[in-house]
């Protein structure tokens, strides 16, 4: 029987089913099978040097906000070079067109 609930989906499962998330210590269903289909309220990420990190739904979406919100900050939109004032006849093309 189920020992526990999910913090995310309030659905009962199976300990095995469940993990803690690092960010907010929630628990949340992650299924562990490619061959069982199951509930996933949550993902496993690698990490640069520990390992897997554990993160629930809501707290990838904040991450994501949080990262999205950085950058815009950090880059700015591209402008157009301006095209220098000319004075009097346009430039000329590179080839003529011929007239029949």
């Amino acid at each position: 029987m189920a020992d526990g609930r999910c913090d995310v989906c309030g659905v009962e499962a199976e300990p095995v089913l469940l993990h803690a998330c690092f960010r907010c210590d929630a628990k949340y269903h992650l299924n562990p099978y490619s061959n069982v289909d199951g509930i996933d309220c949550g993902d496993a990420v690698l990490g640069p040097e520990e390992g897997l990190f554990y993160y629930c739904a809501p707290c990838l979406d904040e991450i994501d906000r949080e990262f999205k919100a950085f950058f815009a900050g950090i880059r700015k939109p591209v402008q157009p070079p301006e095209r220098p004032a000319t004075a009097g006849s346009p430039p000329r093309r590179r080839f003529r067109r011929i007239d029949r």
